[in-house]
């Protein structure tokens, strides 16, 4: 044989050996690719994933938070338009009681059943309920006696009977009131 034939031959084996390393390399390098890519593809969806769900709860977080501030607000509103609407009952009805108050004393009689007592009214309605007034009206229930004008009590009037005592504060008969006509209120202030 002949050097060149071999020489041919040689180079054609080592051609063929290094087009089928090449071809493996270039399959290598493909299947290395793609699943780096599939990695990468997979890694980059987990994050995006965990993004819109820390997204999504943040977002549900402050709508809850946003919510509860709100109806705090809202509560709180509600509560401040209520005192005010008591306070200015509170003042209505202290200025009935000084335009007339016997309508107060027949207002506390009617919801008694008792025969006798004493009368004692709150020193701070002293201006508003007159003290021959109310004794003119004691004369139409005889077992009830005048006992004048008290610090120890609530704006308001007592009654004691038989060493029970009756309470009759403003502030009662107003939160009466604006729990009777609750379901009216709410629907006229709060709608």
């Amino acid at each position: 044989m002949d050097i060149q034939k071999l020489e041919q031959i040689v180079l054609s084996d080592a051609k063929t050996e290094a087009q089928h390393l090449i071809d493996q390399t270039k399959e290598e390098m493909k299947k290395w690719f793609h699943e780096q890519s599939t990695m990468t593809k997979t890694s980059h969806q987990e994050e995006m994933d965990r993004i819109r769900a820390d997204h999504k709860s943040l977002l549900s977080t402050m709508k809850t938070t946003l919510e509860t501030e709100l109806h705090k607000q809202i509560g709180k509103e509600k509560k401040e338009k209520m005192n005010l609407l008591k306070r200015e009952l509170l003042k209505i009805l202290q200025e009935k009681i000084n335009k007339e108050p016997v309508w107060f004393l027949q207002l506390v009689f009617s919801q008694l059943n008792l025969r006798e007592g004493k009368l004692l009214v709150s020193e701070d309605l002293k201006k508003e309920v007159n003290q021959l007034e109310v004794e003119k009206f004691l004369v139409k229930f005889p077992g009830f006696i005048w006992a004048g004008f008290s610090q120890d009590i609530d704006t308001g009037l007592l009654i004691e009977s038989n060493s029970v005592r009756y309470l009759f504060p403003l502030e009662e008969i107003v939160d009466e009131f604006l729990n009777n006509q609750s379901e009216t209120i709410k629907s006229l202030l709060f709608s």
